[in-house]
């Protein structure tokens, strides 16, 4: 049996190169000649870095609360970091009028500046399609399933809580988009309650997900309350955080901490854009990242 994959295996990649060497002639090179190639992240990354930011001592950078401060908020900030045309910066108006924009200074130098289409930037920076397409508010129908405020439930065997709004950045392919202008808030701890006695009532639910916003904004008292609350839940099998806090700001002391304790109850999920997503994550912070999260 291994034999036989084995050359299967073999002659699959002994077609592949067949069909290769006979495409060779017709294949376009993959840069032209005025074309820029993507840079590796981890360069790109630090060539922004000392570009943009080079005045600000490392032991800043590398605080998760100096990046959470310096986020860049406004049309004025943007433009001083990310060329713009008169159009784009009028059509970016138009959008953070309806839509807040968010970036950290460590999310910004994941950007390309040279490529206008390059994900990163897509992900960060205000589109005119965020406002000229037509759309939902609410395109997951969120708030037709919430049962209480803040609590989502959808499927027999599993809720969703969103605890608060508030992230570093804000993605433009936000879903819950609609929330950005109640300004940011966090769930209170009787509100929580009464998501919990909802859950409790319900004892055919096994998963619980835990979203935002980022909940990780939330402070290592405040994960470690709801950790407690949780175990006043005897009959749920799972339990779930939904993140990107330590992609989108520097290194984050904390999230060790935090890992070691959501570890004791928790599957933790993360979304990033890989590659760059890791670009300032030492070794033993993806060890940590990939202790924690179920799926990578």
């Amino acid at each position: 049996m291994v034999n036989s994959v084995t050359n299967i295996k073999r002659n699959i990649k002994r077609l592949e190169f067949q069909v290769r060497q006979e495409r060779n002639t017709a294949v376009e090179p993959l840069c032209q000649e005025n074309e820029i190639e993507d840079e590796p992240p981890g360069r790109l990354s630090l060539f922004n870095r000392d570009n943009l930011f080079g005045h600000v001592p490392q032991a800043s950078w590398n605080d998760w609360r100096w990046q959470f401060r310096h986020r860049i908020t406004t049309i004025e900030e943007l433009v001083n970091y990310i060329p713009l045309s008169s159009l784009e910066q009028d059509q970016i108006t138009q959008v953070i009028n309806r839509y807040d924009l968010s970036i950290t200074p460590y999310y910004l130098c994941l950007i390309n500046q040279k490529d206008s289409h390059d994900p990163v930037r897509i992900q960060a920076i205000p589109s005119i399609g965020e406002i000229d397409c037509i759309g939902f508010e609410d395109p997951l129908d969120e708030e037709r399933d919430s049962r209480v405020p803040g609590l989502v439930h959808r499927y027999p065997d599993r809720v969703l809580m969103v605890l608060t709004d508030i992230c570093p950045m804000l993605c433009r392919h936000c879903t819950r988009k609609r929330e950005w202008k109640h300004g940011g808030w966090i769930r209170n701890a009787k509100q929580i309650e009464v998501m919990l006695e909802y859950i409790r009532n319900n004892k055919s639910k096994r998963d619980i997900i835990i979203s935002g916003g980022d909940p990780l904004v939330l402070s290592t008292g405040q994960l470690d309350c709801l950790r407690a609350r949780f175990k006043t839940i005897m009959f749920h099998n799972n339990n779930r955080v939904l993140f990107r806090h330590c992609f989108t700001v520097t290194k984050k002391p904390e999230f060790n901490r935090w890992r070691l304790q959501l570890q004791c109850f928790l599957d933790v999920g993360g979304q990033l854009y890989l590659g760059r997503g890791f670009a300032n994550v030492s070794g033993n912070q993806v060890i940590q990242i990939d202790d924690a999260i179920c799926v990578l």
